[in-house]
């Protein structure tokens, strides 16, 4: 059991260790972070826009005539994402039927999350620069690493029961 856990977190920690050296490579930024956040300007740019902002988006940016926001590199929700996929495939226990519906759920509850942030982030910017920089660096930060940790917790006890 000791050789499980043990195994367990030493892939784990690796696979983190290996992303975050693969994130700082200009092929991780082009390739795949800049895709990332441009698709969250587009669809963060169409809900703000639903709700009368009047919105545009440039590659990274959401901007209006009172604000313009960037999606820098952290603003994506990738790591969390790979960090809950991460935690959950090298978990040594569940079925893959339960690890896929763990991942597949728990990535779409991040990728929403990050779009309520986005644009809950741009609204505040507008308004309250204050606002903006509490619910940026402290509030979002917070909420994300606190739901990747308790939904894997509650992810261990379905597959325990």
């Amino acid at each position: 059991m000791f050789n499980k856990y043990f195994k367990f977190w030493l892939v784990f920690i690796t696979s983190i260790v290996t992303y975050y050296i693969y994130s700082l490579t200009d092929g991780y930024y082009k390739y795949f972070e800049v895709p990332v956040s441009e698709t969250y300007a587009k669809i963060c740019s169409n809900i703000l826009n639903l709700f009368g902002f009047k919105v545009d988006y440039n590659q990274l940016n959401i901007q209006n005539e009172k604000f313009e926001m960037s999606i820098a590199t952290g603003c994506d929700a990738i790591m969390p994402l790979v960090f809950l996929t991460s935690i959950i495939t090298f978990y040594p226990y569940g079925d893959v039927k339960h690890k896929l519906k763990g991942i597949l759920y728990g990535s779409l509850f991040i990728i929403l999350s990050n779009i309520v942030r986005l644009c809950s982030l741009f609204i505040l910017g507008q308004y309250n620069k204050d606002l903006f920089d509490f619910f940026h660096i402290q509030f979002w930060q917070a909420y994300f690493i606190l739901f990747t940790m308790f939904y894997f917790i509650n992810w261990l006890k379905k597959i325990n029961n």
